[in-house]
């Protein structure tokens, strides 16, 4: 299943089954070629009945691995050939994936490793931003300590970067920028865009990096037109098994690889494929595409019903309401006078969950950089919560959701200590 030598494909060769996208066909071959049956009842509409049984089908077949030489061995190798025309699309057929993460810091640890230590002896200049992801700064931080010099760039109110910005502080030995597509804490989405034609104006040799693992799945992303170089997602934003993501590695972007062993996806990544996580992931990624726009319409009309409802609660604010783009999913809700965590845990006993910040950092207390970043001070930075929305909610959430934290917010006020 090796891919096509001139444009160094990993995953696909590019027969009609796989350009097509025709998700469906290419299950029901799986099917056929395994020998074991699986229940096709349920409509591709049905995300997660679907994932979760694409999951299922693959544990029965023994944990098989996609460098075995026999039929299960070459279902399995078809099924990453498949999850990388899925994920990608085709317009990304030229590049290079890498499938299956670590912990989402091991990744971008990996990665920025991987990419640094390949272009090394042309600079040691990094650039990201002051809203990135925990993952990417504590790994810009880490290579801090190996000798690289970071920039850290500031955003406005909105949480948005300039693209100017961006420009100028791209040097002659800037090797790397990574600026995330949409900020998990408070929604915002960067013009990538714009940003990404910036870098390669200033210095063609310098690779761009997109975090896009809260974008993907809810905005459509080119990384050719947008001059991406690496472009990273996780799969359990997209409502695919967690432990699995991928990797894009545009054509021309060398990568050092950290991980040494098997030899597996062209030795960047060596290790046993989760061949259950990769081909669910690719899955979603198909539905949620195929529905994308009428999903993302209805996405912001709860998102923008929300906002009108609980805005009505005195003293209390969106964040991020000004960005020129925002995420349809992300809510950004300070209230001031009742500390995050006690609102969170009052609704969690009225059956509405939402989370204090990054939901990635709820084991590890502290108050947000983004928050901070965009002009957040006092105690409005412990007074702020994440809602988060996904196509499975309804209108009747949205007014559930809306009617509990208006219910609370008086009463938890009462109790506030000043």
């Amino acid at each position: 299943m090796g891919g096509r030598k001139g444009n160094r494909t990993v995953h696909g060769n590019g027969n009609r089954l796989f350009r097509n996208g025709m998700a469906a066909d290419g299950i029901r071959a799986l099917i056929m070629v395994t020998g074991i049956p699986l229940l096709w009842k349920y409509p591709l509409e049905s995300l997660t009945v679907n994932v979760v049984g694409f999951l299922a089908f693959f544990g029965l077949q023994r944990f098989f691995r996609r460098e075995n030489g026999k039929i299960n061995g070459w279902a399995a190798g078809f099924a990453v050939c498949y999850a990388a025309a899925m994920v990608l699309g085709r317009e990304m057929w030229t590049a290079r994936t890498v499938s299956g993460l670590l912990s989402l810091k091991g990744f971008f640890r990996a990665l920025f490793s991987g990419a640094a230590m390949a272009m090394r002896r042309s600079g040691r200049h990094l650039i990201t931003t002051v809203i990135e992801h925990p993952a990417v700064l504590e790994t810009m931080r880490f290579l801090e300590e190996q000798g690289f010099e970071v920039t850290y760039l500031p955003v406005d109110a909105e949480g948005q970067v300039s693209p100017q910005a961006v420009e100028a502080a791209v040097r002659e030995d800037t090797i790397l920028v990574s600026v995330m597509h949409t900020n998990n804490e408070i929604g915002t989405i960067q013009p990538i865009e714009e940003i990404g034609a910036a870098v390669k104006r200033r210095n063609p040799r310098t690779l761009f990096h997109v975090d896009a693992v809260q974008g993907f799945g809810k905005a459509r992303i080119l990384p050719k037109k947008a001059r991406i170089d690496l472009l990273s997602v996780s799969g359990h934003k997209i409502h695919a098994a967690k432990g699995v993501g991928f990797l894009y590695i545009g054509d021309g972007c060398r990568i050092r690889p950290i991980l040494f062993g098997g030899g597996q996806q062209k030795g960047m990544r060596s290790g046993t494929q989760n061949t259950a996580g990769i081909a669910g992931m690719a899955l979603s990624a198909r539905i949620l595409y195929d529905s994308l726009d009428r999903d993302n319409e209805e996405l912001c009309r709860l998102r923008d019903l929300f906002i009108s409802l609980v805005t009505q609660i005195p003293d209390v604010f969106i964040n991020g309401m000004g960005a020129a783009r925002r995420a349809p999913h992300i809510i950004s809700l300070t209230v001031p006078g009742v500390r995050a965590e006690v609102l969170l845990h009052a609704l969690e006993d009225k059956g509405v969950y939402v989370s204090s910040g990054s939901a990635c950092a709820t084991n590890r207390p502290h108050l947000s950089g983004t928050l901070s970043a965009i002009g957040l001070k006092g105690e409005h930075l412990d007074n702020t919560i994440r809602i988060s929305l996904s196509v499975m909610n309804t209108e009747a959430d949205v007014r559930e959701a809306a009617a509990a934290i208006a219910e609370l917010v008086p009463f938890l006020r009462r109790y506030t200590r000043h």
